[in-house]
């Protein structure tokens, strides 16, 4: 019977007057197209994340990746270069490592909230919007969305990594050192050894005071929370590339 019923309906359809509306069946399936294709892009975007932080946990995931390598807060981080007493100070080295060190141990736990905050963009109905939009806007809507949330949840967790490893005594240290050699750079006038507080323009612009030692934690998590955002930007880049976007 049902059969029947289906034979009448198409001899019904065909010999119908009024053509069929093909425009509304393109649009149709190319909306079932992108929503096909915005599915399998947020899927493995997701994937990428995972991918993204795994990669970051691991040893020399920071320290040995330039893209997101943590430098050491400046100036301190510029007398490397400018001052030899500081850059042949081996405890300069140390630290490198071990503020890389502390940005690795800690990146796994970016993981759920940055989850999360994709869950709830593809539930809002923002996914084709941003999808559809500049090659970083997934990731620019991530590092607006989650930015201060992921300060929050890292920063204790990163206090503890730099604490256990004597990290903010040799930083203390290496701020000393640099203050001497800022001092004598500015008693012999010489700019070769530090910065005499103008730009290569001289128009005035001052060396940055030094992050404090008890606020290496918050610049190492701000740092970090950067490098997460670069590894996830490349990912969705190279997932852009790849996926033929509607």
């Amino acid at each position: 019977m049902l059969r029947i019923l289906l034979c009448a309906f198409l001899l019904v359809s065909l010999s119908s007057c009024t053509a069929p509306d093909y425009e509304g069946m393109q649009a149709a399936m190319e909306a079932r197209a992108r929503e096909t294709v915005s599915r399998y892009f947020f899927r493995q975007f997701g994937n990428g994340i995972d991918k993204a932080l795994t990669a970051l946990a691991a040893e020399g995931g920071f320290l040995d990746n330039p893209l997101v390598k943590l430098m050491l807060p400046p100036p301190v981080g510029l007398m490397l270069d400018l001052g030899q007493a500081f850059y042949n100070n081996p405890q300069a080295a140390v630290l490198d490592t071990l503020i890389n060190r502390a940005a690795e141990s800690v990146t796994l736990g970016a993981g759920p909230i940055l989850k999360t905050a994709l869950q709830e963009l593809i539930v809002n109905d923002q996914a084709h919007v941003l999808l559809s939009g500049d090659p970083g806007a997934i990731t620019n809507h991530l590092r607006e969305r989650t930015s201060e949330e992921l300060h929050k949840a890292l920063l204790p967790s990163v206090s503890k990594a730099l604490d256990e490893a004597g990290a903010v005594a040799i930083y203390g240290e290496l701020i000393e050192i640099s203050d001497i050699v800022r001092g004598i750079g500015e008693d012999v006038d010489d700019v070769s050894v530090v910065p005499s507080g103008e730009d290569s323009d001289g128009e005035g612009q001052k060396v940055p005071e030094p992050v404090a030692a008890d606020e290496l934690d918050d610049y190492v998590t701000a740092r970090t929370i950067d490098g997460i955002f670069r590894a996830i930007a490349e990912r969705e880049s190279a997932l852009r590339d790849q996926i033929e976007l509607p």
